[in-house]
């Protein structure tokens, strides 16, 4: 008999979530449905397998709540939960996301501007995700 332990559908179930998120993204980025050549370019499932990474230390674990974390990531700035205010945020523990997510909602713009100037995206980018940046150089 044929057994999948839980590990193997926690896998298969994060691979298509994964699968969900980035076909999200490229359609509402590009306006339209993409093809698979078109997704091989971008780094984009790399990045969203390292935002969920970076969200599952702070203790995030529904689908919504990775979203949120891996759409600010990529909007605002992969490093944008490094500013101390949203840090706070996102690592209080003692809250449900839900409540942190509201609070994150409330914070001043001035507060997300000054997340999106933290350090640079291209060069983070080019250094979690080092295997695309040099293909990128060669061609």
């Amino acid at each position: 008999m044929f057994r999948i332990r839980n590990q193997q559908l926690d896998t298969i179930a994060m691979k298509r979530f994964v699968d969900r998120v980035e076909t999200t993204l490229m359609d509402e980025w590009f306006m339209r449905k993409n093809f698979q050549e078109e997704k091989e370019r971008l780094p984009l499932r790399q990045m969203i397998e390292h935002g969920i990474s970076i969200a599952q230390r702070y203790g995030l674990e529904t689908e919504q709540d990775l979203v949120f974390f891996l759409l600010n990531m990529i909007e605002i700035g992969p490093q944008f939960h490094e500013h101390p205010p949203i840090q706070r945020l996102v690592a209080d523990k003692s809250l449900a996301f839900s409540e942190r997510k509201h609070e994150l909602l409330s914070l001043a713009s001035g507060e997300w501007d000054a997340a999106a100037r933290i350090g640079d995206a291209n060069a983070y980018w080019a250094e979690v995700l080092p295997d695309y940046w040099r293909a990128q150089d060669v061609d």
